[in-house]
């Protein structure tokens, strides 16, 4: 179900329901330079909210924008280093994720005889009651 769409089917019935009962309360607005008169309240409250809505979004906006621009730019940066070590070693360029990585690296000290060949031959410490 496309429960955003409902909630804000119903949202937009309460703010009509909310007009209807509100059509006779009026008001004057004044700018200094001119005076509205007769101004039903729920309008003055809705232009307001519009207003701060409006306000508000080139500064989301810009911030949305310089995130996206420097993950692009990280991910770009690390596709190169990625090209520029697979391409020495005849590799297609990729990501090592979190078990391959610690595998090889686990690969790399495991010449030493200290270290157990897998997690599951070190001792497992008691449970604290």
């Amino acid at each position: 179900m496309p429960w955003k769409f409902l909630l804000f089917l119903v949202g937009l019935a309460l703010v009509i329901v909310f007009a209807g009962l509100n059509i006779s309360n009026s008001t004057d607005i004044s700018f200094g330079f001119h005076t509205f008169e007769n101004v039903p309240v729920f309008m003055g409250l809705g232009s307001a909210y519009l207003l701060g809505a409006l306000t508000i979004l080139p500064f989301t906006l810009s911030k949305a924008l310089k995130k996206r621009r420097e993950l692009s730019t990280k991910y770009k940066e690390e596709k190169k280093k990625a090209a520029g070590s697979g391409a020495e070693k005849g590799k297609k360029p990729g990501r090592i994720r979190g078990r391959q990585k610690a595998k090889t690296e686990h690969e790399a000290t495991a010449s030493s005889s200290d270290v157990p060949e897998t997690d599951t031959d070190l001792p497992v410490p008691p449970r604290p009651n």
